[in-house]
């Protein structure tokens, strides 16, 4: 993503993080100093990934869907994408994947087997997150 901000933003200058476009509309809120009031949004502000971008920025955690609606989250340097379609949805059968973000970006190497750890604990905070808690 680029962005230009004259006069708040160096010319320049290179920010690492994870943002989604469900973010946009919560950092133009706060850049405008325009509180979102009793609204609940998925997205996130952004904001001090664009102004301090020296330092380390974690969005929480990020839920993606593909087009048949299969869910992914990616929380801290994993990314989860569920075997699951939503009900109705017939889609192929299909296997957990879970990727590190960190040493693989490219998510050429599915460690579901090896990490059935954190495969449960993010599929229980995907289904968390999914029913609202």
């Amino acid at each position: 993503m680029v962005i230009r901000w004259p006069g708040r933003l160096t010319s320049g200058a290179v920010a690492t993080g994870t943002v989604s476009t469900i973010d946009l509309f919560p950092t133009l809120a706060e850049v405008i100093d325009t509180p979102l009031q009793d609204e609940q949004f998925d997205g996130r502000s952004f904001r001090a990934l664009l102004t301090h971008p020296g330092e380390r920025y974690q969005r929480e955690d990020l839920v993606l869907r593909d087009v048949n609606g299969r869910r992914a989250l990616v929380a801290g340097a994993y990314k989860y994408i569920s075997d699951q379609f939503p009900p109705g949805v017939k889609g192929p059968k299909v296997e957990e994947e879970l990727y590190d973000l960190g040493t693989d970006p490219g998510e050429t190497k599915n460690l579901a087997g090896a990490r059935p750890e954190v495969v449960a604990k993010l599929r229980q905070r995907l289904a968390h997150i999914s029913r609202g808690d």
